[in-house]
């Protein structure tokens, strides 16, 4: 078993103080395990470029592990940047996907001019 198929072994918890939300060592194996089989369907997969930018804990913490499990490259990028900040790290690294608070979307890997974060 190599470290990324370690992650679904996590024994611990994971909290989110702000909202009280909790997920146990069982509920998070699920949950990764679940996020990960989406993001192969929509084509994240080995070195696929893949910005997170999130503002919840526990969901940040699910992605990643998932982005983690398909072998694809993890950006985290802070999602407090203003809308040109964010512009230019796109531009910079031209992901093939971005997930946001709300969903995930395919990137073109041209340069854009404009978001829809």
């Amino acid at each position: 078993m190599d470290a990324f198929e370690r992650i679904c072994d996590w024994r611990s918890a994971l909290l989110e103080v702000d909202t009280g939300v909790a997920l146990d060592a069982k509920a998070i194996r699920q949950q990764v395990e679940s996020r990960s089989n989406y993001f192969h369907s929509l084509g994240i997969t080995h070195q696929t470029r893949v910005v997170i930018l999130k503002s919840s804990s526990i969901d940040f913490f699910i992605d990643l592990a998932a982005v983690w499990r398909q072998r694809a490259i993890a950006i985290v990028v802070d999602s407090n940047q203003t809308p040109t900040e964010l512009l230019s790290v796109i531009n910079d690294i031209r992901p093939h996907f971005t997930i946001n608070s709300t969903s995930v979307q395919r990137c073109a890997v041209e340069p854009v001019t404009a978001l829809s974060l």
